[in-house]
C-alpha cells in the first residue's frame, strides 16, 4: 500500500496526465483489455495508436504497467482536486454549513488550515479532524 501511495505521488508531482480506462464491449480491439475497465492510471509514454499506462491499485494478478489502444483512454478527474474535495466534505459534515460555505471557495489546504483557525478550530482540533478523516477513509 504504501509503495502504491509512493508511486502515485510520483506521478502526480512529475505532472502526468491522469487518465481512466474505458472498455467498448463492441470494440473487438478492446477484448483483451476487458480486465482493466474502469482502472484509472498515468500516461508513462503514448505511442501511435497506443498508450503505455501506470495503473494506481490495480487488481489481483493484474499487470501494474500495460499498453492500451488509444481509443480506451479518457481524461481521469484531477487526484488532488478529488482527495481535497472530500476533505472539505467532511469538514462540512463535522463542522456545519456555516464552515462549509466558507471552505467551498478555498482551493489548497493551507487556506482551508488557515480559514479553521481564523474560526476557532485550533491545531489539536484540526489534528483530530484528520485523524478521523484519514480512518474513515481508509482501504481495507
Amino acid at each position: 500500500m504504501k509503495f502504491n501511495k509512493v508511486i502515485e505521488n510520483i506521478a502526480y508531482n512529475q505532472k502526468l496526465k491522469r487518465i481512466r480506462i474505458k472498455c467498448d464491449p463492441l470494440n473487438r480491439e478492446h477484448e483483451a483489455y476487458k480486465a482493466y475497465s474502469g482502472y484509472e492510471g498515468y500516461v508513462l509514454q503514448e505511442c501511435e495508436g497506443a498508450v503505455s499506462i501506470v495503473i494506481m491499485q490495480p487488481g489481483k494478478d493484474m499487470n501494474p504497467v500495460v499498453d492500451v489502444p488509444s481509443s480506451m483512454v479518457a481524461p481521469a478527474q484531477n487526484l488532488m482536486g478529488t482527495k481535497l474535495d472530500l476533505l472539505k466534505a467532511f469538514l462540512v459534515q463535522k463542522l456545519g454549513e456555516q464552515i462549509g460555505s466558507l471552505i467551498a471557495q478555498l482551493q489548497d489546504i493551507v487556506a482551508i488550515e488557515t480559514m479553521l483557525r481564523d474560526n476557532g478550530v485550533d491545531d489539536m482540533k484540526q489534528k483530530d479532524l484528520y485523524k478521523e478523516y484519514i480512518l474513515s477513509n481508509e482501504q481495507v
